[in-house]
C-alpha cells in the first residue's frame, strides 16, 4: 500500500474493532498504555499502533497493536488492552476514537503518524476487525488530515463595510451615502461585496477596489421621518420615491484605501447620474438614488431587478488590466431547474455592463450547473507545463503567443454543490469583450484519469465533464456532527468558491506557497423527530497545490500522490475562529451534544480580498483580510423588538485571521 509504505496512506482503510472488553485479553496495566494522551499514535520504526480514549459504549480504553508483518492488506495484533478509570468529558480538546460494537468498526478522527526522519503528520482512519483471539485489525481506508501543515488563527472584527442598525461604531458609513434629507442612509443594507482590485501606477493612481454588492435594501424614509426609527422600504412594484435606487437592486462601491488595519472604507457608491452623464439611468429614481448593476438583454429595464423578470446577483469576478469580468448568477428557489450564470464586463470601472457569450448563459443545466459561482485566478501556462511539478495534467496551452489565462473556481447551486476547476485564456476573455457576440471556449477539469475522444488528458471542453475538485457534499465532513443528533443528512454544499495565491517567506524563513480558499459550507437533513433542518458550518478555510490546482486538502507530498486527484477527495476543512471580543455568536454544530469542539465565523460568502494579504505583525503567519456578510442584525444589543428579522437586515463586515505553519509536535 502507497500508505503504508511512506504512511501517507497508512490508514486507507477501516481498522475494525470487536469490544476491547471482548477481544480474547483480560484488561491489565501496561507502562505503554496512556489514558491521558489526546490524540492516538503510530510509529513508522517500531510499527506500534497506540490508541488512547477509545469509547466503546460508556466506557473508555487503551490499547496497543503491533503491526503484522507481511500483511496485505496491513493488519495489527492486539497485544495490550487498558479500561481507562475516567469517563471521556462531553468537550474534549481532540475528537477521540470510538468503537461501535454492532458494527465492528473503529472511527479514529485523528492519530499522528511519526516518521522515520522524525515527522509527524495526522490522519484520519477507520478500522475492522478481521480476527478473534487475538483481536486482529485491518486498514480499510485513512486520509491525512487537512490542516496539518496550518493553523488559522486570532481572527478579528475590522470594521463594517455597509449596512445599516449593526452593534458596532458607525463610523464606517460614508458621508456620500447619506440623505441630508432623512440623516440616515440611501443604502440602508447589502450583502457580498465581491473585491476587484485594479492596479495603480503610483501615488496620484492608487490601487482601486471596487466591491460588487448583492441584492441592497432601502431605507423607508417616510417611515423615519414619522417614527424616528429605521426599516426596510417596501411598496408595490413600480412606485418610487426618492432619493432612491433600484429596489432591491445590486449596488457597487469603491475605495482606494491602502491600509486595512483600522478598516476598510468606501469613498463613492455609484449613482443613478454619475458626474458627466446626460441621463439617468434608471429614468424614475433621482440622480443621487445608488445605480445598480443593469445587464442590456437580461435585465428588462435598468429600473428593477424582482420577478417576474430576472433577478441576477454576483457570483463571482476577475480582472484583466482595467477589465472588469462579473459572473450574474440567476437561481430562482421555486425553478432550479432554470439556474444559470452569465459573464459580462464593463471597460468603464462598472459603470456600464454587457453581457457577453451571444447573450448566452455562461453555465447552465440548474442542479447540473459547475460555475453558477465563479472566481478567476490569473496564471501563465507555461508555468504549468513541467510533468515534475504539474503532472499528470498540464494546463491547457492557449493558440497564439499570449499562453495567459484564468484558472476558474466554480461550484454550481447555492450551498448545495461541490467545487470545479475551469481554465479560460486571457485571449478568450478578451476577444469577447471586444465582440460581445463571440462564443467562450473554456476548459473543464474533468479528472486525472480522463481521457477525451481526441486523446486530450485531463481537460474537456463539456462542462458536464466537469469532476469536483474539493468535495463540499462529502457527509462524512458533516456528519460528525449531524449524527450525534440522531439525524439524518439529506444534502452538503457550497457557495462562493474564492481562491487566492499566498506566496510569502516568514521571518523564520518558512515560505508558504499555497492556494488558499474561504468557504461557508453547509449541510440540510432530518432530526430525529422528523423535522428539517438546514445547517452551517460557518467559514472554514482549505488549502490548495498552486502547481496541481485540481489537489486539495492533501498534506502529502506531491511524488506520494504523484499528482492524482484522489478517487474520493475528503472535505477536511480548517476552522477559522471566531473574534472573541466582536460579541458576534459562532456558527456551531446543529446539534449542541457534540463532544466535537468546532465554533467559526459567523455569517456566509466569506470573500478574500487579496489585495491585503500581507505578513503578520509577529512575522510568523500570513494575515488575510477578508468580507462575511451577514443578515437579522439588531440595531444594538437590547434590540429584541418585531421588527428585528425584516428591519435590521443586511451587513458586510470586514475580518482578519492569520493563517501560520502548524506548530511541530
Amino acid at each position: 500500500m502507497l500508505l503504508f509504505r511512506t504512511i501517507g496512506f497508512l490508514f486507507t482503510g477501516i481498522l475494525t474493532f470487536t469490544s476491547l472488553s471482548h477481544a480474547g485479553q483480560e484488561p491489565g496495566e501496561d507502562p505503554d498504555l496512556d489514558c491521558t494522551e489526546p490524540v492516538p499514535r503510530y510509529r513508522l520504526d517500531t510499527r506500534n499502533l497506540h490508541l488512547s480514549m477509545v469509547r466503546v459504549g460508556e466506557s473508555v480504553y487503551a490499547a496497543r497493536f503491533d503491526h503484522i508483518q507481511g500483511s496485505s492488506p496491513v493488519k495489527w495484533k492486539l497485544v495490550s488492552v487498558q479500561r481507562c478509570e475516567q469517563s471521556l468529558p462531553d468537550q474534549t480538546p481532540e475528537p477521540s476514537p470510538s468503537y461501535d460494537i454492532t458494527t465492528g468498526e473503529l472511527l479514529i478522527p485523528k492519530i499522528n503518524v511519526r516518521f522515520r526522519d522524525g515527522r509527524t503528520r495526522a490522519y484520519t482512519a477507520r478500522l475492522r476487525r478481521v480476527g478473534t483471539q487475538p483481536l486482529i485489525l485491518e486498514i480499510v481506508r485513512a486520509d491525512p488530515v487537512a490542516g496539518e501543515r496550518y493553523s488559522v488563527e486570532d481572527t478579528q472584527y475590522v470594521n463594517t463595510l455597509i449596512g445599516y442598525g449593526e452593534i458596532r461604531a458607525r463610523s464606517s458609513y460614508p458621508e456620500h451615502i447619506q440623505s441630508a434629507k432623512s440623516g440616515g442612509d440611501i443604502i440602508w443594507g447589502t450583502d457580498l461585496g465581491l473585491p476587484l482590485t485594479i492596479r495603480g501606477t503610483g501615488s496620484e493612481t492608487p490601487d482601486l477596489t471596487l466591491y460588487l454588492f448583492g441584492d441592497t435594501d432601502q431605507l423607508d424614509l417616510q417611515w423615519l421621518e414619522k417614527t424616528r426609527q429605521v426599516r426596510k422600504l417596501s411598496r408595490p412594484p413600480g412606485k418610487f420615491s426618492g432619493p432612491l435606487g433600484t429596489y432591491e437592486g445590486d449596488a457597487i462601491g469603491l475605495s482606494d484605501d491602502a491600509d486595512p488595519r483600522d478598516g476598510i472604507h468606501l469613498k463613492h457608491v455609484y449613482r443613478n447620474r454619475e458626474p458627466g452623464e446626460r441621463s439617468r439611468v434608471c429614468k424614475k429614481v433621482d440622480k443621487t438614488g445608488f445605480r445598480s448593476v443593469y445587464l442590456p438583454g437580461i435585465h428588462k429595464n435598468a429600473c428593477k431587478q424582482t420577478k417576474p423578470e430576472i433577478n441576477t446577483t454576483p457570483t463571482g469576478a476577475w480582472t484583466i488590466g482595467d477589465t472588469l469580468f462579473m459572473v450574474a448568477g440567476v437561481q430562482d428557489p421555486d425553478d432550479l431547474s432554470k439556474a444559470r450564470s452569465y459573464l459580462a464586463v464593463s471597460t468603464d470601472l462598472g459603470l456600464n455592463w454587457t453581457v457577453l457569450n451571444a447573450g448566452q448563459p455562461f453555465s447552465t443545466g440548474g442542479p447540473q450547473a459547475r460555475f453558477i459561482h465563479a472566481f478567476g485566478l490569473p496564471v501563465d501556462t507555461n508555468d504549468y507545463q513541467d510533468i515534475s511539478r504539474s503532472g499528470p495534467c498540464r494546463l491547457p496551452l492557449p493558440e497564439g503567443t499570449d499562453k495567459r489565462g484564468l484558472l476558474l473556481f466554480g461550484s454550481g447551486l447555492w450551498k448545495a454543490s461541490d467545487v470545479y476547476l475551469g481554465f479560460i485564456s486571457r485571449k478568450d476573455l478578451l476577444d469577447a469583450a471586444e465582440n460581445p457576440r463571440h462564443h467562450l471556449s473554456p476548459w473543464y477539469f474533468a479528472g486525472t484519469d480522463y481521457t477525451g475522444p481526441d486523446g486530450g488528458r485531463c481537460w474537456s471542453r463539456s462542462e458536464a465533464d466537469a469532476r469536483a475538485i474539493i468535495t463540499t457534499s462529502d457527509f462524512s465532513a458533516y456528519e460528525r456532527f449531524g449524527s450525534m443528533c440522531g439525524s439524518t443528512l439529506i444534502s452538503a454544499g457550497t457557495g462562493y468558491t474564492k481562491a487566492i495565491h499566498v506566496d510569502a517567506t516568514l521571518d523564520d524563513g518558512t515560505r508558504i506557497d499555497r492556494l488558499i480558499m474561504l468557504l461557508s459550507p453547509a449541510y440540510q437533513g432530518i432530526t430525529s423527530k422528523g423535522e428539517p433542518f438546514d445547517a452551517d458550518l460557518g467559514t472554514v478555510l482549505v488549502t490548495g497545490d498552486p502547481l496541481r490546482p485540481w489537489i486539495w486538502n492533501l498534506a502529502l507530498e506531491p511524488d506520494l500522490h504523484h499528482g492524482r486527484l484522489p478517487g474520493d477527495p475528503k472535505f477536511r476543512p480548517i476552522p477559522v475562529p471566531p473574534d472573541p471580543n466582536s460579541g458576534l455568536e459562532p456558527t456551531r454544530p446543529a446539534c449542541r451534544f457534540s463532544h466535537i469542539p468546532w465554533a467559526t465565523v459567523s455569517g456566509y460568502a466569506p470573500l478574500l480580498i487579496d489585495r491585503y494579504t500581507r505578513i503578520s505583525e509577529d512575522g510568523l503567519g500570513v494575515d488575510l483580510y477578508f468580507l462575511i456578510s451577514r443578515s437579522n442584525v439588531p440595531s444594538d444589543p437590547n434590540d429584541d423588538g418585531d421588527e428585528t428579522v425584516d428591519s435590521y437586515h443586511y451587513v458586510v463586515d470586514v475580518m482578519r485571521t492569520t493563517l501560520r505553519p502548524a506548530k511541530k509536535e
